[in-house]
């Protein structure tokens, strides 16, 4: 049984890492063609992605969880500051109403998940739980400035996910942990984009913004059992794009609804083999035990989100699907994020990833 989670855990993010460099290209296709006149321009520049994304993940799976802990508070503070240049203007990107990219140069990159990961490593460090959910808030506060709603929700639930496993979680915890997730939720609901969308999503109305929740809704009523198939249909390639990151209904519309549920599956598959047996031996004060928890909170629940948000019902700003989705950025660190739980995969009793 070890073996096959060990297994699971290693070959899932990297398979699913190959099937979406295949599906970011056909999904592409018509785009690449109309910007480059090359049907695969998008399709190779996501598959160099997907190499550095494969150096990251083998790199973390063979590291030491003490060089991590080492180095958290370093990278931790370089991925705040990366966000805080996305509020300066004229260094960063905007589309759909946020600004999530940064700019340097001719390298453009989305810190957002390079927060979330270091900021998996850090909140365990921090010896009061009153300061990890001050980390926390301060946190939401600057994704919410971009805004980057869709990321605070999966922010959450690591750093809920760090305080349960910090031990002695009270209701005072669980009521500020509570109330600073309805708090930032607040905000999410006030801001013009996310009403816009809400109201998107209840009324979707052509040239009115609602194109895309239609869109949406037409790929799941037209994807059938066994899908469409892959044609060169403009219209159906649309609604993947570098700004609005729909790759499952675009694998539903193409393969079926039957592709659609083992993707879920291999999602489920992937946190069974990676959650650990033993979770009360390390329940209080385990640093390798409450980032292993971490990780699974922010790509468990970013893949959840994503799912829900390709099915045209729910309004949250578009969230990647994680190691499959469009983007560099986002594709190297969660690749990394699966590789760092992996190496913890077996390793219960004191050796964690490649340690001993």
């Amino acid at each position: 049984m070890l073996d096959l989670r060990r297994t699971l855990a290693l070959l899932l993010p990297l398979s699913l890492m190959a099937i979406g460099v295949m599906l970011v290209d056909r999904a592409t296709a018509v785009r690449s063609w109309q910007d480059y006149g090359n049907y695969h321009a998008y399709g190779l520049r996501q598959a160099q992605f997907a190499l550095l994304a494969l150096l990251a993940f083998f790199l973390a799976w063979r590291t030491t969880v003490p060089f991590w802990q080492n180095w958290a508070w370093s990278m931790w503070a370089i991925a705040v500051v990366l966000n805080g240049f996305l509020l300066v203007p004229g260094w960063s990107i905007a589309a759909g109403g946020a600004v999530r990219w940064l700019k340097l140069g001719d390298l453009v990159i989305a810190p957002a998940g390079l927060m979330l990961l270091t900021t998996c490593l850090v909140l365990p460090l921090l010896p009061r739980r009153r300061w990890m959910l001050a980390l926390l808030m301060g946190e939401s506060l600057l994704l919410a400035a971009q805004p980057d709603f869709s990321q605070i929700p999966v922010l959450w639930a690591a750093g809920l996910t760090v305080l349960v496993l910090k031990g002695n979680f009270g209701l005072r915890e669980g009521l500020a942990g509570a109330l600073g997730l309805l708090l930032f939720s607040g905000l999410a609901w006030l801001h013009p984009y996310v009403q816009g969308r809400i109201y998107n999503v209840l009324w979707p109305i052509p040239g009115q913004g609602g194109e895309d929740y239609l869109g949406l809704r037409r790929m799941w009523a037209e994807a059938g059992w066994w899908g469409q198939g892959f044609t060169w249909r403009q219209e159906s390639y649309y609604i993947s794009s570098p700004e609005d990151d729909y790759l499952f209904a675009f694998l539903a519309h193409k393969l079926g609804w039957v592709a659609a549920v083992l993707l879920v599956i291999a999602y489920l598959a992937w946190v069974w083999a990676v959650w650990p047996r033993r979770w009360e031996k390390y329940w209080q004060g385990d640093y390798p035990l409450m980032v292993r928890g971490a990780l699974l909170a922010w790509l468990g629940s970013a893949a959840a989100l994503h799912f829900l948000t390709n099915s045209g019902w729910f309004p949250i700003t578009t969230i990647n699907l994680p190691w499959m989705s469009w983007g560099g950025t986002g594709l190297i660190t969660t690749a990394w994020a699966a590789g760092l739980a992996a190496g913890m995969v077996g390793k219960e009793e004191g050796e964690y990833a490649g340690a001993g």
